[in-house]
């Protein structure tokens, strides 16, 4: 097993060596990110910045053995191999060819090692930071408002906590649910000059949100998915997409469940007003308290 394993470690550096230099993102259709389900394991590249795929690190051959049993086991009970994955594989297409793993790593090294050809995934369009440049230069304001997407904006269910459901077909699109009351906070920050950035630790497709909130007629200025990614991007890309969005905006609004920062970005200067995180109404005492911070503001110039 011993020289199995480094075999297998060895093809993993081996697949990143060969697209050194000369891998990039690309952007999946609508349709593709819709409809692909299953993709070819050959077809999967490791991410290089995962730590799966740092020596120092990764892979763990434990979590690839747990995940390989449990395959077995099922195939041997004539069942569906996949059965226990609370999520499919997320993807990203690549050039020159195939996709790259965004996570899932030691599930496709496991599917590898059973010699199943397929894998369930999800393909999606994550935030690179020549979007964020795109979205910066097509915005006109000089001030934005952040909102938490798994935080804040989703909700678990449908009923009093959630906007209605889209209608059919949408619904069958856009599964996430709104909370109550955003839509309308989004169209009052639209109406007092704000842009409206969302960003989410999940595996969206930026353009999926930015449809979703379309429904809702929502145009968002920027959308950032997959920010668990933030810690193992390069220091200087990410120093270079922070510096980026500081130069575009004096003032930042941050909305939390529990509170606002109005933050002033070159004066290093903050105003802060609590919520009640658990209010009924939160997004309307969020609109109240957004009117009470920009008062105060300017009463303090006046």
């Amino acid at each position: 097993m011993a020289g199995t394993n480094t075999q297998f470690t060895e093809s993993i550096y081996e697949d990143i060596k060969k697209y050194e230099g000369v891998r990039m993102p690309l952007k999946a259709g609508f349709l593709e990110t819709l409809l692909v389900k299953k993709a070819k394991c050959s077809n999967l590249h490791p991410n290089p910045e995962d730590e799966f795929s740092i020596p120092s690190i990764g892979p763990s051959f434990r979590i690839i053995s747990d995940y390989e049993n449990k395959m077995r086991d099922n195939l041997n009970r004539g069942s569906d191999p996949f059965a226990g994955w609370d999520d499919p594989v997320y993807i990203e297409k690549m050039y020159p060819e195939g996709y790259m793993l965004l996570n899932g790593h030691h599930r496709w090294a496991a599917a590898m090692r059973v010699g199943m050809k397929r894998i369930p995934v999800k393909i999606v369009n994550v935030t690179t930071e020549n979007d964020v440049k795109q979205m910066l230069e097509k915005s006109t304001h000089d001030k934005r408002a952040t909102l938490d997407l798994d935080e804040i904006v989703f909700c678990a269910e449908t009923g009093d906590d959630a906007e209605r459901a889209l209608g059919f077909p949408f619904g069958l699109v856009y599964k996430e649910k709104i909370r109550r009351g955003i839509p309308s906070l989004c169209h009052f920050l639209a109406k007092n000059g704000y842009d409206i950035w969302v960003y989410t630790s999940g595996y969206y497709s930026f353009d999926h949100i930015q449809r979703l909130f379309k429904r809702y007629h929502v145009n968002l200025t920027g959308v950032i998915t997959g920010t668990s990614r933030a810690s193992r991007l390069s220091s200087s890309s990410r120093r270079h997409m922070e510096k980026m969005i500081k130069n575009k905006y004096k003032t930042t609004l941050n909305i939390y469940k529990d509170m606002i920062l109005l933050i002033h970005s070159h004066a290093y200067e903050f105003e802060q007003a609590d919520l009640d995180s658990q209010a009924p109404e939160w997004a309307t005492e969020v609109k109240n308290k957004i009117q009470e911070l920009e008062k105060n503001e300017e009463e303090q110039i006046s």
